[in-house]
C-alpha cells in the first residue's frame, strides 16, 4: 500500500519530460546563439560605399525674412 503523500508514477513522468524538453530547449538556443555568433564573426567587413554628393542638403536653409 502506499503512502497518501506519494505522487503518483504520471505526474512524475511529467515532471521528467517537461524538465528533459527545457533542458533540450535552452541547449538548442544557446547552440543557435553561438552559430549565429560565429557566422558573424566569419563574415569579411563589407566594402565601403563610394562616396556620393548627396542630393539634400544636410541642414536646410534658414528662411528668409518676409520684404514688405
Amino acid at each position: 500500500m502506499s503512502r497518501p503523500d506519494t505522487p503518483p508514477a504520471a505526474k512524475i513522468v511529467w515532471i521528467v519530460l517537461t524538465v528533459i524538453i527545457t533542458i533540450g530547449i535552452g541547449i538548442y538556443v544557446i547552440k543557435a546563439e553561438f552559430d549565429s555568433i560565429r557566422t558573424i564573426q566569419q563574415t569579411p567587413p563589407p566594402a565601403e560605399a563610394p562616396a556620393t554628393i548627396s542630393p539634400m542638403p544636410a541642414t536646410p536653409p534658414a528662411p528668409s525674412a518676409p520684404t514688405h
